[in-house]
């Protein structure tokens, strides 16, 4: 294949990749520079990232307490130009979130055309509606994640949105690529995406698990699926898992999975308390605070925080001690009854689409207005997702179960942990793709009927 004809061939994933790419670079380097905003959590990614590069094997205490995997990547480019290099930071961070552009725009077309859409949308010498619904819609997708200000908007930021992004919707794409062709590199990259996805947030790990589940469960659909070669590229999630055991032990003496803050989140879900205080200090989910301050200023107000104990809880004992946190959410549960944790699982799904504004944009104007407006546009999709979900619910659609395994997921971690807007937005590229399919054959229903 020429230059020319590749050219030709991927001129619009490469096109819409550019546009992304540029709006990230403008974003990071001239709008809202990261290195600006180094406060709180983004502070705290930027030291340890700092510390691995200066000190990398000596144990600290609070380095098993958070995921590894975005202060890992974020050395990367410290480790290369020094650890005060932001710049090339704030650059790298712009690539991964750049990367997601292509990821949605092959995803959808594959997802609604086929497995040989890509070369048929160029090679096809006659007209065809599906073709043309699946390049429009591919299109549309890799338009609306190259210039989507939630997802954007956090390159701006050292946080964990940007490469978790990144890796989910390529372990969503691995995972579609797998089911249609059944090929050794497919399994390798939907084992190595997730795996280092869950090095960033674990929770991609339940997705993972829906995921694998529908491919097991389902396989007469996948004919050229095979197990054994779903297992050999599943070895590097058995491996991030190990070295976040080993990593964990040397770190705290105590071997956890992937990070030890998961006893905290439990007990802020199950409790419904906006602060927890320990030794040493506390921490508060945002989305929280904002549902109690709602409730206090209008009595009325729904929904709103809803205490199993009180508002503001004390431990005695740091933040990290899984034991005191897990007796505390346990106690909780027992106070409030199943009922009144049914009714937290929904609020906390509601918080990931309103009732607050993702953190740390709620923090200042104009961001705060803009990122309220698009969440509110982020709805209009809403309706084609339940729609790909349940599809994927369903024997007919097994392709689709892949896909929205993850989406799936999103509303179980929030039910069963907590939800805000901020834990949504990496999930809005798989978002935009699923309802877009949707939409789209809807559209293509409705031309021939």
């Amino acid at each position: 294949m020429t230059t020319r004809s590749f050219l030709r061939r991927h001129r619009w994933w490469l096109a819409l990749t550019a546009l992304g790419l540029a709006v990230r670079l403008v974003w990071v380097h001239y709008i809202h520079p990261p290195e600006e905003a180094i406060w709180s959590d983004m502070a705290a990614y930027v030291g340890r990232a700092e510390r691995l590069v200066s000190d990398p094997l000596g144990p600290h205490a609070d380095e098993a307490f958070y995921p590894f995997g975005t202060h890992y990547l974020l050395a990367i480019p410290m480790a290369l130009f020094g650890p005060k290099a932001y710049d090339a930071c704030a650059t790298w961070w712009a690539l991964l979130g750049a990367a997601v552009v292509p990821i949605a725009y092959l995803l959808c077309g594959r997802l609604l055309g086929g497995a040989s859409w890509l070369s048929d949308a160029h090679d096809a010498d006659e007209p065809d509606d599906d073709l043309d619904a699946a390049n429009a819609a591919a299109r549309a997708a890799g338009l609306l994640v190259a210039v989507d200000y939630p997802l954007f908007s956090y390159t701006g930021l050292f946080l964990s949105e940007v490469p978790f992004t990144l890796l989910l919707t390529a372990t969503a794409l691995f995972g579609l690529r797998f089911v249609d062709e059944g090929r050794r590199v497919d399994a390798w990259g939907f084992g190595t995406c997730a795996a280092l996805g869950a090095a960033v947030r674990p929770q991609l790990l339940v997705g993972l698990a829906l995921a694998v589940a529908i491919i097991v469960l389902r396989r007469k659909h996948f004919e050229k699926v095979s197990l054994a070669r779903l297992g050999v590229g599943l070895i590097p999630v058995v491996a991030i898992v190990a070295f976040s055991l080993a990593q964990s032990h040397h770190h705290t003496g105590r071997a956890t999975i992937l990070a030890q803050n998961g006893a905290l989140n439990r007990a802020f879900g199950r409790c419904h308390a906006y602060e927890i205080i320990g030794q040493g200090g506390g921490f508060g989910p945002p989305a929280f605070g904002t549902l109690w301050r709602a409730g206090q200023a209008d009595p009325a107000a729904w929904p709103k925080l809803d205490p199993a104990k009180a508002p503001k809880l004390f431990v005695p004992a740091p933040m990290w001690d899984e034991e005191a946190m897990n007796a505390l959410a346990d106690e909780c549960v027992q106070r409030t009854g199943l009922g009144r944790q049914a009714t937290y699982a929904m609020t906390h799904v509601g918080l990931l689409w309103g009732f607050n504004v993702a953190w740390p944009f709620s923090e200042v104007e104009p961001h705060r207005s803009y990122m309220r407006g698009w969440m509110r546009a982020h709805l209009l999709f809403v309706p084609g997702m339940i729609v790909a979900m349940a599809m994927g619910a369903s024997r007919r659609w097994p392709r689709h179960g892949v896909v929205t395994a993850f989406l799936w997921s999103l509303i179980l971690v929030a039910m069963l942990v907590m939800g805000s807007a901020r834990f949504r937005v990496p999930y809005d590229a798989l978002i935009i793709v699923a309802a877009l399919d949707v939409y789209a054959r809807l559209q293509r229903w409705w031309q021939r009927r």
